[in-house]
């Protein structure tokens, strides 16, 4: 009987990680398939391309969605709690009936490998509540489009899962304090949506504008690829509400770095 070796749960946990990131960058093709089928509208700003039989559909409207519209990563949620909660725990095959059906019926779930610490895990569940509250408010006027949902959604569900693949404190700390910046923005939202008041559209703008923010500040830092898409996501969606005082600081930032870069190397040429 071949013995796995201590480093193998680490290379299928990166295989894991990135087969999910490849999957939120592109259009899954039961996704595709029924865009194909029905159709889109103008507002989805798709660009279809090819011979007749074999059109392609090139749209960033629905990257990392099912054929449904909903994001994958929350569908990856909805499975953990699955498996946590609900799936039956394997019982060895020396047990006899009663005791297996015993089992069965208890509904304990199985085990997580991962060592969450309870504020982690309370974390992650506030992270999910807090989204399927966005996902269920209005799209009509003053109110956040599908898309705009995906992406407000996205990048707080990628970084509860980051929780998952973290190996040391600092790792985890890098990942719960800009979901934590997230949730109270997602907290707010609702409010500001529900909001009678004659500006809510521009007081909605001021409330996201965070999240752009902290997408660009997670996609340059060392993180999971899936929470880079999710950050590049909600830039693209999302950017828009981003202040101009904001977009001057980061243009600087990128400035200064050219800067850093072309002074190496004239040192080096020297």
């Amino acid at each position: 009987v071949p013995i796995a070796s201590s480093a193998e749960p680490s290379m299928w946990r990166a295989k894991l990680w990135s087969m999910l990131a490849n999957f939120v960058r592109r259009t899954l093709p039961e996704a595709a398939e029924k865009l194909q089928t029905v159709g889109m509208g103008s507002e989805e700003q798709a660009v279809f391309s090819g011979e007749e039989g074999d059109a392609g559909v090139r749209t960033t409207a629905y990257q990392g969605c099912l054929s449904d519209g909903s994001l994958l990563v929350l569908r990856l949620h909805d499975w953990w709690d699955y498996i946590l909660e609900q799936a039956p725990a394997p019982t060895s095959p020396r047990l006899s009936a009663k005791k297996k059906k015993k089992t069965a019926e208890s509904g304990t779930g199985l085990q997580c490998v991962v060592d969450l610490e309870e504020e982690d895990v309370a974390l992650r569940r506030k992270a999910v509540d807090a989204c399927r509250n966005i996902f269920s408010l209005s799209e009509g006027p003053g109110g956040l489009s599908a898309r705009q949902k995906n992406a407000v959604c996205g990048l707080p569900l990628s970084l509860a899962l980051s929780l998952l693949s973290a190996e040391d404190e600092d790792e985890r700390v890098a990942a719960k304090e800009p979901l934590t910046e997230l949730l109270e923005v997602l907290g707010e939202v609702p409010m500001v949506v529900a909001s009678k008041a004659g500006k809510t559209k521009k007081k909605l703008g001021e409330t996201l504008a965070t999240i752009p923010t902290v997408a660009a500040e997670l996609f340059v830092q060392d993180v999971t690829g899936l929470v880079r898409e999710a950050s590049r996501a909600a830039w693209r969606e999302l950017g828009m509400f981003t202040s101009d005082e904001t977009l001057s600081s980061l243009c600087a930032s990128v400035k200064d770095e050219a800067s850093e870069e072309k002074e190496d190397e004239d040192e080096a040429s020297e």
